[in-house]
């Protein structure tokens, strides 16, 4: 197997896979309904059927939770979750009713949740007059809340209601007003970064990107400023190959290794735990460059990366699927960042986590023939 190949083996593990396949509902109360026990007992090329599972716990934790705490945002998760939008939006407005200072949480769950597979009738108006009830509900609340509740409020139009033809410079000019209405919150600071981003046309990614991280570098210690770099770090992982501005058959490792940097800023303590650094992994896991073509003087670079990057984010243990994270798939694709024939783990990115059940889970997964580190290791010593 050349250099070249097992390079280009290499990345199309982290250029193909998303960060999670398949999607995973908020976590239910201890001892509630949960799969991540036996999860582990299914292959990658099983995950519909850890889904449709998945779907069927979710709908029984949605279930408890109406029963025992029908109040609580994580309610409206667990039934974001099991898909049951109706009884969502009509639980927000319960709860809007009753404690409105949970309403910027509540928003921003519906905002993030995942489509329904079809339309159902009448869905668009019941959004609506949930978001309306939202909307007459802010006048309740402080300042602050208020101005965190009115941006989640924003999102949350643009994600559950239809979208026009001007949606772009319309979510533009709202953004512009909320910022104007509620300066000096952290609300509103949060909201430069999505101005920033929703102001440029696709034509302007790299002054988009430069503007983003330049605002990152103006608001260290921030959530906005972890924002503002996340989604620059977003804009180099595919849409500068998407839209075209790295023409197709170029070399990505620069950029690649920008990406990188940016995920190691946003893990390295600079800006304070939320959103934006948990999910920076992801802006690695899911780099896209088409037909790439690679450098022969930049391989060992690209190798040690790929190698480090995965050492430090492997998340395989007795409670996890080989299919979650991206990195799982490293086996099955071809990773063969060492070239040791048949092997496809890069020594020191497994092995760690590679024990227990989630070594026997590797074994259910990966094809007969290929090689854990653990077996080299007990056949060396004649096991």
């Amino acid at each position: 197997m050349t250099l070249a190949f097992r390079l280009v083996l290499t990345l199309a593990v982290l250029i193909v896979t998303s960060p999670n396949p398949i999607a995973q509902p908020a976590k239910p109360a201890a001892g509630g309904d949960s799969m991540p026990s036996w999860r582990s007992e299914l292959p990658p090329y099983d995950a519909s059927l850890a889904g449709s599972l998945q779907a069927g716990l979710s709908s029984k934790v949605a279930d408890r939770r109406l029963r025992d705490d029908p109040y609580d945002v994580e309610t409206v998760q667990a039934l974001a979750d099991a898909q049951r939008q109706e009884e969502a939006f009509r639980t927000a407005r319960q709860i809007f009713d009753k404690y409105p200072e949970r309403m910027a949480r509540v928003l921003k769950v519906l905002a993030k949740a995942v489509p329904v597979p079809f339309e159902p009738p009448g869905r668009v108006e019941r959004a609506q007059e949930m978001l309306a009830h939202a909307r007459a509900r802010l006048t309740v609340l402080g300042r602050a809340e208020r101005a965190e509740a009115a941006y989640e409020l924003m999102g949350a139009e643009s994600s559950l209601l239809p979208r026009t033809a001007d949606a772009r410079d319309g979510y533009v000019n709202k953004l512009k007003a909320f910022i104007q209405e509620y300066p000096d919150t952290n609300a509103a600071l949060e909201a430069q970064p999505s101005l920033i981003e929703a102001s440029y046309s696709w034509r302007e990614v790299l002054k988009k990107i430069d503007d983003l991280v330049a605002f990152a570098r103006t608001h260290p210690r921030t959530v906005a400023g972890a924002k503002a770099l996340y989604l620059a770090g977003f804009q180099l992982r595919s849409n500068v190959a998407t839209l075209g501005i790295e023409p197709r058959g170029s070399d990505p490792t620069d950029r690649f290794l920008r990406v990188l940097d940016i995920v190691s800023e946003l893990e390295g303590g600079g800006f304070p735990a939320c959103e934006w650094t948990e999910k920076a992994p992801g802006l690695a896991m899911g780099f896209f460059a088409s037909k790439p073509g690679y450098a022969p003087e930049k391989f060992d670079t690209l190798l040690a990366a790929c190698e480090s990057f995965v050492s430090k984010h492997w998340k395989l243990d007795d409670q996890a699927n080989p299919a979650d994270y991206g990195m799982g798939y490293f086996h099955q694709d071809g990773g063969a960042v060492q070239g040791q024939g048949r092997r496809r783990w890069p020594r020191g990115a497994a092995p760690a986590g590679a024990r227990g059940e989630g070594a026997r889970s590797l074994r259910r997964a990966i094809p007969a023939g290929d090689v854990l580190p653990e077996d080299d290791e007990r056949r060396a010593a004649g096991g």
